[in-house]
């Protein structure tokens, strides 16, 4: 993909909810949405035998997460390094909370 994707907001709710479905056998992650709460990855509706189809897969991976097996979402969320991912979105809920949070994690 060599950064040539870019999502803000917007765009990242369009992509993952038009895209991307729940992918149930994913490693569980930590999702923001109105507090703490568990999430999976996502994959890609469609082929992912072309280039755009596998970059299209890696982004449902790597950037769209699914809550309760909702919909896929751009949600704000903690990666398996305790780092955290989508940090614009994080700022609605607050960068103390979110500190405090990974240190209890550790």
């Amino acid at each position: 993909m060599k950064g040539k994707y870019k999502f803000n907001y917007k765009t990242g709710k369009e992509f993952c909810s038009s895209k991307c479905e729940n992918d149930e056998t994913s490693k569980k992650a930590i999702c923001f949405e109105k507090g703490i709460k568990e999430c999976h990855s996502c994959s890609f509706k469609g082929s992912t035998k072309d280039e755009k189809g596998k970059d299209s897969e890696a982004l449902c991976k790597i950037a769209c997460k699914s809550i309760n097996d909702k919909k896929c979402d751009f949600y704000a969320y903690l990666d398996d390094d305790r780092k955290v991912i989508n940090k614009r979105l994080l700022n609605r809920f607050g960068r103390i909370f979110v500190k405090n949070f990974i240190k209890k994690m550790k």
